[in-house]
């Protein structure tokens, strides 16, 4: 399955507010800024890579049932 636009554009807006909640919690507990932002876009790849490879484990599985 390919991504158009407007799925690229919420991985990028999703990729965004990782970084402003890495950002907010790096002031938060006083954090040097830059780690805090790469590191929430960071989780918010990681988790989305995640969640797409257990996604196409399951529609590839041929005893799984399909929905």
């Amino acid at each position: 399955m390919q991504l158009n636009l407007f799925g690229w554009a919420a991985i990028a807006l999703l990729v965004l507010a990782g970084a402003g909640i890495g950002y907010g919690g790096s002031r938060l507990i006083d954090f040097p800024r830059g780690p805090g932002i790469a590191g929430g876009a960071l989780a918010v790849l990681a988790s989305l890579l995640v969640l797409d490879r257990r996604r196409h484990a399951r529609l590839s599985d041929p005893r799984a049932p399909h929905r």
